[in-house]
């Protein structure tokens, strides 16, 4: 392991640190950061340290990119290489999303989840290390996501919000952006034929 890539596993073990340490925060917070989002305000820029963590999380990221970008790795998942990074019809909507967090890629996973629920940035990035951490103390929820999809246009609104809920920690108006996303993708391959 050369310089560059010690270094990244160095930020990657601070950026846990970090998003746990925000995760703790934000839960200990949690009435206050409802209260304070309902009056319209950031709830994280409300909180010096919620404030602090969330900036280091986002120097963090961004010095974790430029690093794989330096060791020549790429900060986008690469999807030249034809069909076999596509997601096929048994793989299900969030496969490559799901690849890309076992592989501990978040930001390429964070894309990724943008693209396919239309979150913006930020919140996909946000949902993206939700995920991750719930995924390792409950790894059944990859499953319960990938059933939600194969049944979404089945399964009520509420079943599949709580899915989302549980999976990405979106609110509301999230999920339902999700859900119509997930909705579209698995109709576009049948309709396109």
């Amino acid at each position: 392991m050369n310089k560059l890539e010690q270094a990244i596993t160095v930020l990657a073990r601070i950026r846990t640190q970090l998003g746990n340490d925000l995760a703790n925060q934000v839960l200990a917070s949690r009435a206050e950061m409802m209260l304070s989002t309902r009056a319209g305000d950031d709830p994280l820029a409300a909180d010096p340290v919620m404030n602090r963590l969330s900036r280091g999380l986002t120097n963090v990221n961004r010095a974790i990119a430029n690093l794989r970008s330096a060791c020549g790795k790429p900060v986008v998942p690469d999807r030249s290489a034809g069909p076999s990074n596509r997601p096929s019809e048994k793989d299900g909507v969030f496969s490559a999303f799901q690849r890309l967090v076992a592989v501990d890629q978040l930001e390429e996973a964070a894309r990724e989840l943008s693209r396919l629920i239309r979150l913006p940035g930020d919140c996909a990035f946000t949902a993206t290390r939700y995920y991750a951490r719930t995924v390792q103390s409950k790894p059944m929820i990859g499953t319960r996501v990938n059933a939600m999809c194969e049944n979404v246009e089945t399964t009520t609104v509420s079943k599949c919000m709580k899915t989302l809920v549980a999976a990405f920690g979106l609110q509301a108006v999230e999920s339902m952006t999700a859900i119509q996303a997930i909705r579209d993708a698995r109709r576009a391959p049948v309709e396109s034929i």
